[in-house]
């Protein structure tokens, strides 16, 4: 494979940041497909997602949810600055029963974390993650989600294509 698997949209696995764990050939596929839900949230001081912008959602039902901050406006290129969610807001996912997390954002810890404590969360806590999501065109809501990374034996992330599929007002039934 040509190019890094942490290049555009993608899933990283456990062993990105610890020796010893899953690779993302490894990971079962549940967690990145079924219900999602895409929260609009604003970043706080420093870039960083505030715990405050999750309260009051049911983070267990769907257990997928997509940050959507915004803030990216160009996934081609790599900025020295972007949004994510702070640790005590990545804390909230992971107890909240968050499955997965997906941001707009190249990464779930700011360009600036040199031990990268929101990725050690997530992977402790069993929770995975997709960045570099394109949801410019996705309003909050409920939505199927079809994120599937690719079988790569040994490997600590993946290139996914991303799906996210509207749920019919009323019906709870995906439509495409």
């Amino acid at each position: 494979m040509a190019g890094s698997p942490h290049a555009g949209t993608h899933a990283d696995a456990p062993l990105h940041v610890l020796y010893g764990c899953a690779g993302i050939g490894e990971l079962p596929l549940e967690p990145f497909l079924g219900p999602a839900r895409v929260v609009a949230v604003r970043p706080g001081a420093g870039g960083l997602i505030p715990a405050e912008a999750l309260r009051g959602l049911d983070l267990a039902d769907p257990p997928r949810i997509l940050l959507k901050t915004s803030t990216h406006p160009d996934s081609r290129r790599l900025p020295e600055a972007f949004a994510a969610p702070s640790p005590e807001a990545a804390l909230v996912l992971a107890q909240g029963g968050a499955v997965l997390v997906g941001i707009d954002t190249p990464s779930v810890d700011p360009a600036s974390a040199r031990d990268l404590p929101v990725h050690r969360l997530l992977a402790r806590a069993g929770v995975r993650w997709l960045e570099n999501l394109d949801l410019s065109r996705a309003e909050a809501g409920l939505y199927e989600l079809i994120a599937l990374p690719l079988r790569i034996p040994g490997a600590d992330a993946s290139p996914v294509r991303a799906v996210l599929v509207e749920y019919l007002p009323d019906s709870g039934e995906p439509h495409a």
